[in-house]
């Protein structure tokens, strides 16, 4: 009996303890995590909820193609015959994350790898919020409370079934704690640590080095424009606030020098390898300040639940919703960070309309200080995550998204901000929360936390849960088909030269194990060789594809028409709710006839050429405007031939005839006046480059094919 009545006493000790405190957290967060990653935990090799994915195609792929190893060099699996280098000067910036990634994957499989990542990004960032607000506020509850809403928040769980990078809040989160405790007592240690904790994010992703630079910006403006207001109201206190702040400098200048030597890995590739990695990125994107307007965050998404929440499920929500956000995918576009959260965060401002709690200090820091701390950085983050131009009462109004474009065109997914706007909004509400609370008895304390919680618990709560879907099996039949037949040595997938298939195309390689014609690589992907070849019924593509002796050419959302290719593997096409087949969903795949006589050459646009399309009839258009260089390539990449006729047709964009002309090594080989029709010109050229110029308008080019003469 005296065991019995020491259970409670006994337990309160054991829960006193901060390291069972922290056990207590760590296993909430799993078993909550588990709840949503289901069996991509549990049978974790083969099963993810990001099959078809930019992770799956991206990095997981990646990974296969390198051996599963912890290192990355060239693959002889894609790119077919040359191969293509796995590693890419950008990748610099995410240093970090591809470094767990490979150990993790190396332990296990490439997709374990992206379920233990994923498994990282919500525990990491809930964790280091629970510590945080622990810290800060010295109540465990309410870091629970905090560690779920910044952990589990639907943008992770959205990005969690496609960009596994973005389920991680932690390091931004990790930088205001840092930055938080420097403050309550500035010191070098503390500065210098904080500079080495602010590296993290510029070496975890791409998008992480901007939103990092302006969370420290804004961390550290916050406090001198703090003082600089307070100075205004408080002349008597000038001196003292002077001292302050410049010890405060003194020290953050310290930081930003230790920070620049970190991150000098990052600008010595920028230098060496810059007009590389801007080509890479200008191959994914149009005009940058126009794809803010399809990126950019709306402030209405921080009100509208996720597509799949459970207590909307069975409604016409989802299509009401997709009608107010931003035109991306739902992982990008998910930005609720819950009504129970933005209600606390605004009780927390509404203190600040008291004077006593004012005075409240956290770690000693003042409420005021902390709550203009985290509400300046949060406007610097929200500034920078609209559109270019916004429209307010009907006039349009330039955001400093603006600014940002005219000094770089690196990113373009602005809303990523959410990863460090919502923390701030967290911990906003977690302040709130505390407000509400701290004078209260205990139970009571505990029972309004939970109930907060809980609510969040059902705005954030999916339906389904833990969808996931199993590399092997959930593969499309054609490659499970590919699997089983030897005799299928290359194959090629078409878009040939465009992105949007390119998860689907990369991801279920490893199921058939056969190299690809196709790369991974944009630089390649529309690069000189491939653009030539990208519409299926170009004059030389099939020619090419034959010399190359490509087995199998498979088709994704269009049907091939052409004599020439015959039906290799008839497999169950996609149907609509009505029954009718969804063509652009659905897989085809054909062989070459061996009517088709293989090209050994391939007539190629080297530079100067923009704006690849391939249009229904599966012919690609390039358009040159100014000058371009033209020149024949080797089909096996040995030597050429000497001379050759080519054949392309050009044509004006305009309404008025463009003046063309045509010249090699010096001398005019060609020269006319096109019109909006298709003009053919048929040259004899040696194997060297030939020039294009153009004047009065753009040229088309289409149906471009050269022939050797002679041996």
């Amino acid at each position: 009996m005296s065991k019995l009545q020491n259970l409670p006493s006994n337990l309160k000790f054991w829960l006193s303890k901060s390291w069972v405190q922290w056990a207590l957290a760590f296993v909430l967060f799993f078993l909550i995590a588990w709840l949503y990653m289901g069996n991509s935990i549990t049978t974790c090799s083969n099963n993810t909820a990001a099959l078809e994915s930019d992770s799956t195609g991206g990095f997981a792929w990646i990974q296969w193609a390198g051996g599963n190893g912890l290192s990355w060099g060239h693959t002889n699996v894609a790119n077919y015959p040359l191969g293509e280098a796995l590693g890419t000067p950008q990748y610099i910036t995410s240093t970090v994350f591809i470094a767990f990634y490979k150990v993790f994957s190396a332990l296990s499989t490439p997709i374990c790898g992206l379920n233990l990542m994923t498994l990282l990004g919500y525990m990491s960032s809930a964790l280091v919020m629970y510590g945080l607000v622990r810290w800060l506020l010295k109540r465990n509850d309410i870091a629970l409370f905090a560690g779920y809403a910044a952990g589990f928040v639907p943008f992770h769980q959205q990005n969690a079934t496609s960009h596994i990078n973005y389920v991680f809040s932690s390091p931004f989160i990790a930088i205001i704690w840092a930055y938080l405790w420097f403050i309550s007592k500035p010191t070098l240690k503390k500065a210098l640590l904080l500079s080495v904790i602010s590296s993290i994010g510029f070496y975890f992703d791409g998008y992480y080095v901007l939103i990092t630079a302006v969370v420290v910006g804004g961390l550290f403006l916050s406090s001198f424009v703090l003082d600089f207001i307070r100075g205004l109201f408080a002349k008597d206190k000038r001196r003292d606030i002077k001292q302050k702040a410049f010890l405060r400098a003194k020290y953050l200048l310290a930081s930003v020098l230790l920070l620049a030597v970190l991150l000098v890995p990052i600008l010595v590739t920028y230098v060496k390898s810059g007009s590389e990695i801007d080509q890479s990125l200008a191959t994914v994107r149009s005009s940058i300040k126009g794809e803010t307007e399809t990126y950019g965050l709306r402030p209405i998404e921080f009100l509208l639940p996720s597509n799949n929440n459970a207590l909307l499920s069975g409604t016409n929500y989802e299509k009401w919703r997709a009608t107010k956000l931003h035109n991306s995918n739902f992982s990008e576009s998910t930005l609720y960070i819950g009504y129970t959260v933005i209600v606390l965060a605004i009780v927390s401002m509404c203190y600040l309309f008291y004077r006593k709690h004012r005075l409240v200090k956290f770690r000693g820091i003042a409420y005021t200080d902390l709550m203009f701390t985290i509400a300046f950085t949060f406007l610097a983050c929200f500034g920078l995550s609209l559109p270019a131009v916004v429209t307010i009462f009907g006039h349009n109004v330039d955001t400093p998204v603006d600014i940002l474009v005219k000094m770089t065109g690196d990113w373009r997914v602005l809303s990523r901000f959410f990863l460090a706007i919502d923390p701030l909004v967290v911990i906003l509400a977690s302040l709130g929360l505390y407000m509400i609370t701290k004078s209260r008895p205990k139970y009571v304390r505990l029972a309004i936390v939970a109930v907060c919680g809980l609510l969040l618990f059902l705005e954030y709560l999916p339906s389904p849960l833990h969808t996931t879907s199993n590399l092997y099996k959930n593969a499309p039949p054609i490659y499970k088909q590919l699997a089983k037949d030897p005799s299928v040595k290359l194959v090629a997938e078409y878009p040939l030269a465009s992105f949007v298939y390119t998860p689907e195309i990369f991801t279920f390689q490893p199921v058939y194990n056969k190299p690809l014609l196709n790369s991974n690589n944009g630089d390649i992907s529309e690069g000189p060789f491939d653009s030539s070849i990208a519409g299926l019924d170009d004059a030389q593509t099939l020619g090419v594809l034959k010399r190359l002796n490509v087995s199998v050419i498979i088709t994704h959302g269009f049907t091939a028409n052409n004599p020439n290719l015959t039906t290799y593997y008839v497999t169950q096409p996609v149907r609509r709710a009505d029954g009718k087949i969804n063509i652009p969903a659905s897989l085809y795949s054909y062989k070459i006839s061996n009517a088709v006589t293989p090209r050994d050459s391939v007539l190629v646009i080297k530079n100067g050429a923009q704006s690849l399309s391939v249009d229904a009839g599966q012919i690609s258009h390039r358009y040159i405007t100014g000058e371009a260089t033209m020149g024949v390539a080797s089909v096996d990449f040995s030597r050429l031939a000497q001379k050759y006729t080519v054949g392309f047709d050009l044509n004006s964009v305009c309404p008025v005839n463009a003046h063309v002309t045509i010249s090699q090594s010096g001398q005019i080989i060609w020269s006319g006046s096109v019109n909006t029709a298709p003009n053919p010109v048929a040259l004899t050229v040696s194997n060297k480059s030939f020039d294009i110029k153009t004047i009065d308008c753009s040229i088309g080019v289409t149906n471009m094919s050269s022939e050797a003469i002679g041996p």
